[in-house]
């Protein structure tokens, strides 16, 4: 089963890095908790945990995070100010964070954006 563009978008965000002796792959929706569950799986990492939780409180403790990768997250939520607050949290002094976004060139027409679902098509 070829990986999907989640588990494309983790192997690119490691490249380079020291080994990884452990990961939280963090998702706010059950599909796609389940969709990097698979993606784990796929690519063997056993140092990876999968959680499910909102990307302004992890539930991770202060100072945990060498890396914070967000990929999609700040264009789903329209308050970005408490996602970046917890991304400062849980990043170590000296920690990197990595943004990966999809921007638009022109805004999506209303019915293509409900809910949060209409992202995930």
């Amino acid at each position: 089963m070829p990986l999907d563009p989640q588990a494309q978008a983790l192997i690119a965000s490691l490249a380079g890095t020291k080994p990884v002796e452990e990961m939280t792959v963090q998702e706010m929706r059950d599909g796609m908790v389940e969709r990097a569950r698979r993606n784990v799986g796929l690519l063997q990492l056993r140092q990876a945990e999968v959680r499910h939780a909102p990307a302004h409180a992890t539930g991770l403790p202060d100072a945990c995070a060498d890396w914070v990768v967000a990929n999609g997250i700040l264009n789903l939520s329209p308050d970005k100010a408490p996602i970046i607050d917890e991304i400062k949290r849980v990043l170590k002094p000296g920690g990197r964070f990595l943004l990966a976004e999809t921007t638009l060139k022109e805004a999506l027409p209303p019915e293509n954006i409900n809910t949060v679902d209409d992202w995930f098509r």
